[in-house]
This record gives structure tokens, C-alpha cells and sequence, in this order.
């Protein structure tokens, strides 16, 4: 993408206009030569004029697409000359700037840019782009939440903030991001593409990722993320012709496991959607290569340059950090907090690495420092509330978060820690209150807003005191008995589940995928609530049943978490995690033959499933009777899983035996 779109004056009789115009057309055409001479007679026929800003801006752009960086720096510092208000020349300027190795001097143009454009995106995303590169995530979620509240339909924005979750590690709120990305625009290709390779690539669903897929391809029926696209159904294709026929495919999105959940990296999906830039340029960032970072960072000291000292000894800690060497790591932003000591950014990292590593005390005093260098540093007013209130110290907490609040009063993570630091550690209800409510009205778009509804049914009364009291004994004598909707399901409680006239799975996957949402957010009312539509749509989604069970048995409804899970093995009845789930429920009320029964089955399907011979070994300890077979279960569950957190206690009960 171009730098900027051009913009077309109307032919007038104004000196200059003409050749101005026709200096445009040339660019259009390639004929950038041509076109810069033009812009400069344009110059020449009116010194002083108004107009020149755009003339320098665009011989910039030109000078860029010639390679020519130095002319296009010196363009583009003459245009902000010309009209200081205009945000296009600090805009390409901090794009050079960037490409040229100053991403901490192109940030600072970038934002200047913001500022002067109050309803342009560009300059956000961009510096967004620049952190997420840096592995900065807070910083890029922040510069990404200032674009949103810019533009809060841009499905461009919502692509963003969805690859920044994916790059992070965060698929489900990934696809929340690109789900709405696709509310606000449904043919929007790049959230298409992108659901497509997190079904594929991170949730391993590949049904779904065949319907992003296609559907992405409806829309983009060239290029190269369009032979990737058709590459990926050509090998599902393949993969699905080679497994074996099974009688009931998996529900359209992955489950959500109710004992252990495993979660691995995300991939990064591919078409990372970037603000509008200049063409790529060669960096003129130099490399320390094998030379000794620090070495290398004091030259740059010593030639006047902290900012790319800082760089140098953050980049070697980024390596170390890659590959996993904190030792190292440890000692590249010591580096950088000891050569480059009067810069914040120093002091900032190395206290996120404390953290990290247990120490938050450590990196209190870490963060102090750069908040004693740079009181309006956001991102270290944040860190110090967070290890503030993990080393017990509420009042600093609050009074830095207040001070973050009144310099980014639209900041949402500031707004999220004042909300939940009233709520968790000060326990102040109705500022809590009021911090949530400010935060759903601030931030619809952020998956946090689930997590404050849940926090204000539990917080704000429902009813007043006097509507809510039990009724006499002696009135409740007279009346029929009613079940109270907060009363326990009775042993014989059913699912009210609906059967379907005809199934409609795209209906039911929506449903489904809106289920794990609530469920990664634990609210368990309205995961219920969605599962129920999804096996109401389609009753043959044994995930869905599966993850109804799981949401029940949250909700401490096991009696109805027991028949969701049946539900789930009368279609997959190889689903080794609803049967395991399904013996834990029976155990726990008291069924042990039931439960002894599942485990048995899951042992046959399974025979090196360690925790099953754990629960084995719980149900037999319980009878006098059947010690000797409790012990024979834990033995091989400690040959099986000799480090696992339970293995010193059942040690402890066999030498007891």
C-alpha cells in the first residue's frame, strides 16, 4: 500500500496548480523523474503558498519510491515546515524514520501524526506494528485500543487486535477479535483468511477452517493468500481421504476440557493486516553481529546515541529470552539499566523480566526508577500497580493507577486494574462498581467486558432486601411447593433440551463457538445457555454436549452434567475425556460401581491413562474390602506417572498400607 492516498486539487488559475497536477498523473505512471521534476517547478511558481505542504509531501513519497531516503527525510521535514497541522509528512516521516532503524524516534513521529489526525487510524496501527515486531505486547494492545475508539466499526483495527491475541497466545480471544471483524463487515477477507489458519494451525478444527477458507475465497479469488488458501483445502482434502471412516465427525470447534487443559503456542496466522506504509526499504540499523553487544552499545553511548544503545541490549535479551537462556538474558537488560541508566525504557524491562521470574519486589524498584525518570511512562504506571499489589502494597497500587487513569483517562488496561484492584484487594464495592460499569461503556469491544458483567451480577443487587425474603412458614404450609430457581436439581433432573425439527449446523456452530467464549471467561450461565442452542440445532455434535457437561458441572449442577456427558458418549463413545469427567461425577456422589465402570472402559481404550488409575485407586480405598485392588491401581499409576503432584501422597498411603 501506498504512503498516503494522493489527493487531486481542482485545476485553477493558481501558479503552480498545473504542474502540480501533472506531476501527479506522472507518479501514477511510474514516472517518478518526471513527476519530481514537476513537483519542483509547482515549488517555484509559488513560494510561500499553503499548498506547497502536500507538493514536499509527495516529492517525499516520490524520493522514497526512488530510494533516495535522504531527499525524501529532507521533503518530508519541508512540508511540516510549510503547514505544521498537516499529519501526512510525521506520518511518512516516522515510516522512513522506521525503516531506517529509529523505531523509538519513528514512534514519537508516529504519535505525533496521532495527534494532529484525530480520526486516522494509520499512525496507531503502525506503531502498533512496530511493538508487536519488539514482542511488546501491552504496548501494541494500547496503540491498537487508541485506534478502536477512533474508528470502532474498522474491521481493519479488530484484524489487528485479533493477531496481536494470536501472536500472544490468546486464539480464543483471536477469534472473538475476527468475529466481530466480520460483524462489522462479512466479506471482510483478511478476517476470513486469518480464521481459517487458527482453526487449521492453533484449534485444530478443520471443519471449520474449510468454511473460512472457502469463504475467503469467495471473496479473493487470486494471489498468494488465495493459493495458500486453496493449499490448505488441498492437503485437508488429503488428510481427510487417508483417516479412517468414523460415524460422527467433531463438533465445528475444539472442547474445552473440564479437569486438565493443555494449551500450546499459537502460530502466527498468516496476512498480519498493517497499517498503510511506505514500501519497504533497506535498514541501516547496524547489526553487532559477533562483536560483543556491549562493546557495541558504549560506542553508541559514546557517540551520543542512548536510544540505540538501548536497543542493542534489548535485542540481545529479546535473543536470549527466544531460546530460552534467562541467565542471559538477565544480564543483557542489567546491561542496559546500568549503561543506559537514565532511560526509563531500561529500568521498564528489566522489571517485566522480574516479574516474570518471581521477583516482584525486585521489580518494584525496577519500575520506581522509571517512573522517577518519566512520571507519565503508562506502561510502567500499570507494572507497578501489578507488583505493588503482589507484594501487598495496595495503597501505591491505587495511587499510581489514578495517576495512569488522569493522563489516559480512555486507557482500558488502567481501567481494568483500578476495577479490579477495588474489587479483589481493597473489596470497595461501589467503586468497583462504578469502574466496571465505566469499562462495558468504554470498551465494548474488548473481551473484558464479559468478565465485568459476570463481576456486576455478583456485586450490584438484584432485588431490594424487602422482595427477597422467604415467605412465613405458615403461608408456605398453605401454598403448593415451588422449586426456587437457586434450589439444587433433584436426583432425577433432565436436560430441557428441545429436539431439532431439522439440524442446522452452521446455526449450531455459531452457537457452539459462542459457547467457548463465555466458557474461557467462566461464565457458565451463558455457555450453558449457548450449548443448549447448539445441540438444539444440531443434537449430533458430541463436543457440544461434552462442554454442556463441563459448564454444569462448574455451576455445581452434577446431576445434569452427568447426562450431558452420556449425551456426548452416545455419539463418540471413544471420547476418553467425557468418560473420565463422567467417573470423577459418579465418584463424587457416591456411585462407585458406575464409576469404577467407566474407568475400567477408558482403561481398555487407554491402558496407559495414568488418572484413571488414580480415581481407580480413590473409589477402592474407600472400602476396607477393596484395599488390595486400591493398591494395585495406585502402584501403576505411580509406574506410570511418577512426578505428578499426586504421586507423593498416594506414596505416603501405600507405606501407611
Amino acid at each position: 500500500m501506498g504512503v498516503v492516498a494522493l489527493l487531486f486539487f481542482g485545476c485553477g488559475g493558481e501558479p503552480g496548480e498545473r504542474e502540480f497536477q501533472r506531476g501527479l498523473k506522472e507518479a501514477s505512471r511510474g514516472n517518478y523523474v518526471r513527476a519530481r521534476t514537476l513537483l519542483e517547478k509547482s515549488l517555484s511558481l509559488r513560494p510561500g503558498s499553503e499548498a506547497n505542504a502536500s507538493v514536499y509531501n509527495y516529492m517525499g513519497i516520490i524520493s522514497f519510491r526512488l530510494g533516495q531516503m535522504e531527499q525524501a527525510r529532507q521533503a518530508f521535514e519541508s512540508s511540516r515546515q510549510s503547514d505544521p497541522t498537516f499529519s501526512e509528512p510525521a506520518y511518512n516521516l516516522g515510516v522512513l524514520t522506521d525503516k531506517s532503524g529509529d523505531a523509538a524516534r519513528a514512534i514519537t513521529l508516529l504519535e505525533e501524526a496521532a495527534a494532529l489526525a484525530p480520526s486516522d487510524t494509520r499512525a496507531q496501527e503502525y506503531v502498533a506494528a512496530i511493538h508487536v515486531r519488539n514482542g511488546k505486547w501491552p504496548e501494541a494492545r494500547r496503540a491498537l485500543f487508541g485506534a478502536l475508539a477512533r474508528a470502532p466499526q474498522s474491521s481493519r483495527v479488530l484484524t489487528s487486535l485479533a493477531l496481536l491475541e494470536a501472536y500472544s497466545g490468546s486464539a480464543d480471544k483471536a477469534v472473538f477479535y475476527l468475529m466481530q471483524a466480520l460483524d462489522k463487515n462479512p466479506h471482510y477477507a483478511p478476517a476470513l483468511f486469518n480464521l481459517g489458519v487458527l482453526y487449521e494451525r492453533d484449534l485444530g478444527d478443520r471443519d471449520q477452517a474449510r468454511e473460512f477458507y472457502k469463504n475467503f475465497l469467495e471473496v479473493e479469488k487470486s494471489g498468494p493468500f488465495a493459493d495458500q488458501a486453496r493449499q490448505a483445502l488441498d492437503e485437508m482434502s488429503v488428510a481427510l481421504a487417508a483417516a479412517p471412516p468414523v460415524e460422527s465427525a467433531p463438533a465445528a470447534a475444539p472442547s474445552v476440557a473440564e479437569t486438565i487443559q493443555a494449551s500450546g503456542p499459537a502460530a502466527a496466522p498468516a496476512v498480519p493486516e498493517s497499517p498503510a506504509s511506505a514500501p519497504a526499504a533497506s535498514a541501516v540499523q547496524p547489526s553487532a553481529g559477533a562483536r560483543d553487544y556491549q562493546a557495541v552499545a558504549r560506542e553508541a553511548l559514546d557517540r551520543g546515541q542512548p536510544k540505540k544503545a538501548l536497543s542493542i541490549c534489548l535485542d540481545e535479551a529479546e535473543k536470549a529470552g527466544r531460546s530460552k537462556d534467562y541467565a542471559r538474558q538477565e544480564k543483557a537488560l542489567r546491561t542496559a539499566a546500568r549503561l543506559c541508566f537514565d532511560q526509563p525504557e531500561a529500568h521498564y524491562a528489566l522489571g517485566r523480566f522480574l516479574m516474570t521470574r518471581g521477583q516482584p519486589d525486585a521489580a518494584l524498584r525496577s519500575f520506581k526508577q522509571a517512573l522517577t525518570l518519566n512520571p507519565k511512562m503508562t506502561l510502567a504506571q500499570l507494572a507497578l500497580a501489578e507488583a505493588a499489589v503482589k507484594t501487598g502494597e495496595y495503597d501505591a497500587a491505587l495511587v499510581t493507577l489514578k495517576q495512569a487513569a488522569q493522563a489516559e483517562p480512555n486507557n482500558p488496561d488502567t481501567l481494568w486494574a483500578l476495577a479490579e484492584l477495588y474489587d479483589r484487594q481493597l473489596g470497595v464495592q461501589d467503586k468497583a462498581i462504578e469502574y466496571y460499569r465505566q469499562f462495558e461503556k468504554l470498551f465494548p469491544g474488548d473481551p473484558r467486558v464479559l468478565k465485568a458483567s459476570e463481576r456486576l451480577k455478583l456485586l450490584e443487587p438484584i432485588l431490594p432486601a424487602e422482595t427477597m425474603r422467604r415467605p412465613a412458614i405458615e403461608e408456605a404450609a398453605a401454598a403448593e411447593p415451588q422449586r426456587t430457581e437457586t434450589s439444587a436439581p433433584a436426583a432425577d433432573s433432565r436436560l430441557d433440551i428441545k429436539k431439532p425439527v431439522f439440524r442446522n449446523t452452521k446455526a449450531a456452530i455459531q452457537a457452539y463457538n459462542r459457547g467457548t467464549i463465555y466458557q474461557q471467561q467462566e461464565d457458565w450461565d451463558r455457555a450453558v445457555y449457548y450449548y443448549t442452542r447448539a445441540v438444539e440445532n444440531d443434537d449430533t455434535l458430541a463436543n457440544a454436549f461434552y462442554n454442556l457437561g463441563s459448564a454444569y458441572w462448574a455451576k455445581g449442577e452434577l446431576q445434569l452434567a452427568k447426562e450431558a456427558y452420556h449425551r456426548s458418549l452416545q455419539i463418540s463413545s471413544d471420547t476418553v475425556n467425557a468418560r473420565y469427567n463422567l467417573a470423577l461425577i459418579h465418584q463424587k456422589l457416591g456411585e462407585n460401581a458406575a464409576a469404577i465402570d467407566q474407568l475400567n472402559t477408558i482403561l481398555k481404550l487407554q491402558p496407559q491413562y495414568a488418572q484413571a488409575y488414580y480415581v481407580l485407586g480413590m473409589v477402592y480405598a474407600d472400602q476396607p474390602k477393596t484395599r488390595s485392588q486400591a493398591m494395585q491401581a495406585y502402584t501403576r499409576f505411580l509406574e506410570l506417572a511418577p512426578n505428578d503432584p499426586s504421586a507423593p501422597g498416594v506414596r505416603d498411603w501405600l507405606e501407611k498400607q
